[in-house]
């Protein structure tokens, strides 16, 4: 099993100051890493949102992973910027309500990933 760090209170870090953003991902590492005696290595970004900042201060926590729902990546830190599929309640639903495995086989896949787009522009972070 792996632990990870998501915040400390789930904010969306692109919307937030460089100080707050430092506090919210290193807070929660240490938090974690008190509570559970184990080394937090993984962070996932909340909704899949990452910036410049965001990025540098998850590198500057120690983090190895940083997990995203941007198809792109921040060539300064390919490690800490991975791209994976963010499901929410009720995503992998057909037209009946009914759970499809093809449409969670398509979201894994980023079939969808060309309608959606990222709704962050990352010019400052080496991204579309």
């Amino acid at each position: 099993m792996i632990v990870g760090s998501h915040t400390k209170t789930h904010t969306l870090l692109p919307n937030e100051t460089e100080r707050r953003v430092r506090d919210e991902v290193a807070g929660s590492r240490q938090a974690i890493e008190k509570k559970l005696g184990v080394e937090v290595r993984h962070f996932t970004y909340p909704s899949g949102l990452f910036t410049n900042t965001s990025v540098s201060a998850v590198a500057a926590t120690g983090y190895r992973f940083g997990y995203t729902g941007c198809t792109h990546r921040d060539p300064r830190h390919p490690l800490l910027t991975i791209p994976r599929a963010i499901l929410w309640e009720n995503s992998s639903l057909d037209g009946r309500k009914s759970f499809s495995g093809p449409v969670l086989g398509c979201q894994i896949r980023h079939a969808f990933d060309w309608v959606k787009g990222c709704r962050l522009q990352h010019a400052d972070c080496g991204g579309n």
